[in-house]
């Protein structure tokens, strides 16, 4: 395969075929519909996509089984920073059940491992797209995470190790449009914090908010807004369109910048999460303050406003 010089496009997706290091050669490499990527003597490895950089429009790049020490020297390799024609990359780590991975010895080394696996493998600022699963690091955002000024859409499926979601980090994207977290088993708090510039806008471009699977998340972790030690920016999410919680069965209460941050967020959906619904679906309720301003509200699988009239549930 490494005669293919001229080579432009190469689809292997979805193939049991083990693609060999020749493939390295592959210089003039526009599409590469890669599924797998293996630490082993005779498989492809990262290093080997060092110099594709005409690589463009979508990645998939699969680490199966447990990395090595020296795979983040390995990914560094990779350079996807100098991949300028790459707009959607999708990572995925090895996917492991949670019986497995808690109080490991050699799982707290993984996760170390990944952390610095994932904080070399920095893309290049075009991308558009960012989807990150079954990564175990305890650390959620890479270290590059301020570079993707073009991203619209980031997702965090299944990083089960991390504890903790730093909202905040990700407020400075300008460009980000739709933003994700997926099974989450082990965040247990989500923060987010006002910034001391008045001029800042945190998640400028913000549309869509989503929170699905996360079973121990329990409560925001935040500055108090009214606290005189603290400021708050002029807007936070001022785009936002639709804010979702699925199946966050701990979760107690939503943040408090919803009423005056929000103005144009048209869509609240809670769905299985036992504690918040009770707390929202009654206009009594300790949280409806937070919402009652939003035109489309459904908790449950019912509507319980719709173009901001409230329809009163049938027992």
């Amino acid at each position: 395969m490494g005669k293919l010089t001229s080579l432009q496009h190469l689809h292997a997706k979805r193939t049991l075929l083990t693609l060999p290091r020749s493939i390295a050669r592959l210089k003039s490499l526009r599409t590469l519909d890669l599924d797998v990527v293996i630490e082993d003597e005779e498989g492809l490895r990262l290093s080997d996509l060092r110099d594709m950089d005409e690589l463009q429009g979508k990645l998939r790049i699969e680490l199966v089984g447990e990395l090595k020490d020296s795979a983040a020297s390995d990914a560094e390799k990779a350079k996807l920073v100098n991949k300028k024609h790459l707009l959607h990359l999708k990572l995925r780590f090895e996917r492991m059940p949670w019986f497995e991975w808690m109080e490991s010895e050699s799982e707290v080394n993984q996760s170390t491992i990944q952390e610095a696996v994932l904080n070399a493998l920095q893309p290049n600022s075009n991308l558009e797209s960012l989807e990150i699963r079954y990564y175990r690091g305890s650390t959620l955002c890479p270290n590059w995470t301020s570079s993707l000024i073009n991203v619209k859409s980031l997702t965090f499926t299944e990083c089960s190790i991390c504890k903790y979601v730093p909202l905040s980090v990700l407020g400075y994207l300008g460009s980000l449009e739709t933003l994700r977290f997926d099974w989450m088993e082990g965040v247990k708090k989500v923060g987010f914090e006002y910034s001391v510039d008045h001029q800042v806008i945190l998640f400028p471009n913000l549309k869509q908010l989503e929170f699905k699977r996360m079973w121990e998340w329990e409560e925001w972790d935040h500055h108090d807004e009214n606290d005189a030690t603290s400021s708050s920016p002029t807007c936070f999410m001022p785009r936002l369109s639709t804010l979702s919680f699925e199946f966050c069965r701990k979760l107690k209460t939503l943040p408090d910048f919803l009423p005056r941050k929000t103005p144009l967020l048209q869509n609240l959906i809670i769905s299985w999460c036992a504690i918040l619904s009770q707390s929202c679906k009654d206009r009594q309720g300790p949280e409806w303050s937070k919402i009652s301003h939003i035109p489309n509200i459904q908790i449950g699988g019912q509507t319980v406003q719709k173009d901001g009239v409230w329809i009163e549930q049938q027992d």
